[in-house]
């Protein structure tokens, strides 16, 4: 910063905006990382040492972490493929890790995903003053830059700064609508005032959140996970199916277990079984009696009217004829 509270010498040229890391074989020409401000997209190449020192650290914070509760890595993509993890409390599957810290991190290829600090900002973080703010949108909003200048200034000015909700929501608007979620990602942590970071009234586009279009809220709230989803009214989380919250996480949800077909014989009981159906009597004056299917049978006769079936008295169970 300046002596006049304008924003001057960021050092752009030659700089990679959006993702951190190398994007491309090991150029070390990739966006900045701030393990103080960790959250963002992260695009890096293994076969890199600067890029693996990179993953090697996050896994440090995420280690640092596990009080927060929440998943720090999301969407893990290596090669175009969807890293799987069992995920903690979930029967072991062979040949897949438990999350990211047990993943056999491979020799080379590139390696995508999202990280979310569960750090929260400090309790006696104050927003950025109004002067310098106001030079900060005003290098943003130069019409040379490309967004991925302007990402990148975001993140610089981020090292040390904090923004008030109305800052933050000013801040991603400079952005174009393809590049937004980024920035809200990466200004995340560094609003003083989360609560108004969503929005009180999201119908009428209040807050950073608020202010997002609904492809855009649903890229935030999986790319944030419960980082941000605890925070959000049910009619919002209620979004997301549990299927693209597991995928987010890399966890494939078991299937459940098929019930175990019944032996032959067992259990199959016929409904008809001991039922006694009373019939006409028969030539020498007895009563005939018949079970199972014949007693079917003659239920279908008497449905249709050819004979009466009656109650057994204890006289006709004894098979005399009744006079």
């Amino acid at each position: 910063m300046g002596q006049n509270c304008s924003v001057r010498d960021l050092g752009l040229q030659d700089c990679l905006g959006g993702p951190v890391g190398s994007k491309t074989g090991g150029s070390r020409g990739g966006s900045l990382f701030d393990p103080l401000n960790p959250t963002g997209h992260y695009v890096l190449n293994l076969a890199d040492k600067f890029d693996c020192n990179i993953l090697e650290r996050l896994k440090e914070l995420d280690r640092m972490d596990e009080a927060s509760g929440i998943d720090n890595f999301l969407n893990v993509v290596h090669e175009g493929k969807r890293v799987p993890f069992t995920g903690e409390g979930n029967e072991p599957v062979k040949d897949q890790a438990a999350d990211i810290q047990e993943w056999k991190v491979p020799a080379g290829g590139l390696v995508t995903f999202d990280y979310v600090s569960g750090k929260r900002v400090p309790k006696d973080a104050r927003a950025q003053r109004d002067e310098v703010f106001q030079s900060l949108k005003r290098e943003l909003s130069n019409p040379a830059l490309s967004e991925g200048h302007r990402l990148l200034m975001l993140r610089t000015s981020a090292i040390t700064h904090y923004w008030n909700a109305s800052q933050v929501r000013q801040l991603v608007a400079l952005i174009t609508y393809q590049r937004r979620v980024d920035a809200a990602i990466m200004l995340f942590r560094r609003c003083v005032d989360p609560v108004k970071y969503i929005g009180e009234d999201l119908h009428r586009g209040e807050g950073v959140y608020g202010m997002l279009k609904p492809a855009e809220r649903k890229a935030l709230r999986l790319r944030l996970g419960e980082a941000i989803t605890k925070t959000l009214p049910e009619a919002e989380r209620a979004l997301d199916s549990e299927l693209e919250i597991l995928t987010s996480r890399g966890i494939t949800k078991p299937k459940p277990p098929e019930p175990e077909p019944a032996a032959e014989g067992e259990g199959a009981e016929d409904p008809m079984a001991g039922v006694v159906f009373l019939t006409e009597e028969g030539a020498e004056g007895e009563v005939a009696q018949s079970t199972g299917a014949q007693g079917a049978a003659a239920e279908g006769v008497a449905a249709g009217g050819a004979t009466e079936l009656v109650a057994p008295s204890a006289e006709m169970r004894s098979g005399k004829q009744l006079r």
